[in-house]
């Protein structure tokens, strides 16, 4: 299986309209650069859930020094297989 084919979207399509509890976010990351700007955070259960980054709550969080800010994924970091002879499989 090729390395980005099972990992989450990049942008997000909707957010999730409920509050998150703080208790249960890890980490996040942004995704600003999408038609849907949004902060992704990052539950203990690895759940990755779509924000509204100008919710007062998702504000507070993302202030929070102890949480810690992983890096957006994008396209570029899509690893392509090739074979022997150099080209794409």
């Amino acid at each position: 299986v090729p390395q980005g084919v099972n990992t989450p979207p990049t942008c997000c399509l909707k957010y999730n309209e409920k509050v998150l509890p703080r208790r249960l976010v890890i980490a996040y990351r942004r995704a600003l650069n999408c038609y849907l700007p949004a902060i992704i955070f990052v539950t203990k259960k690895n759940r990755e859930v779509c924000s509204n980054p100008s919710n007062d709550w998702v504000q507070e969080y993302i202030k929070d020094p102890s949480l810690p800010l992983l890096p957006s994924r994008n396209l570029a970091m899509v690893k392509i297989i090739t074979a022997k002879n150099g080209q794409p499989k």
